[in-house]
């Protein structure tokens, strides 16, 4: 069986579906590489290969610079795939990348499709659908593989992080 996760950038991942990935080890697909934020694609690359595996799942990046991302380039990327489940972000009107995952995703995986929330903005981190409880080792877990992302320290205190920090994930299915 083939479980997917679609992760729109590097740290998406391990913010919205550690607990996921903890459990069923599914191939995590990093989307796009980091151009916006002028860091080098390949660190990036390689904090994501660290935190997978502490968290015990595969990696691959598609390499679509964060700058080209549209829904047909990725719909041309992903349209081979054959995945038994289909992880992707939910449609939240948030992160324009987040949803452009989501809706190629929903287009071309429906029946597969398990969506999971993200947030840009703690009012919009939705808490419905079905939950992923962590245990405290799991918790432990994620937080030290979050700490395999050094060039997003900055980020993850300017972002609300208190929408994922020691929360469950939340999947709108």
């Amino acid at each position: 069986m083939l479980e997917v996760v679609l992760s729109p950038h590097n740290d998406d991942e391990c913010l919205y579906v550690a607990y996921t990935i903890m459990r069923y080890k599914p191939l995590v697909i990093v989307v796009t590489d980091s151009y916006r934020q002028g860091i080098n694609a390949e660190v990036r690359r390689q904090e994501s290969i660290e935190a997978m595996k502490l968290l015990g799942a595969p990696v691959v990046f598609l390499g679509i610079k964060d700058i080209d991302l549209t829904e047909e380039v990725l719909t041309e990327r992903v349209k081979s795939l054959q995945p038994d489940i289909l992880y992707a972000p939910a449609i939240q009107h948030g992160h324009k990348d987040h949803d452009i995952v989501g809706k190629v995703a929903q287009k071309l995986f429906p029946e597969k499709l398990r969506q999971y929330s993200t947030y840009s903005n703690k009012s919009w981190f939705i808490e419905e659908g079905n939950v992923v409880e962590p245990t405290k080792a799991e918790i432990h877990l994620k937080n030290e593989a979050l700490s395999k992302y050094p060039t997003q320290r900055y980020a993850f205190a300017k972002v609300n992080f208190e929408a994922v920090y020691n929360r469950p994930e939340y999947f709108i299915c």
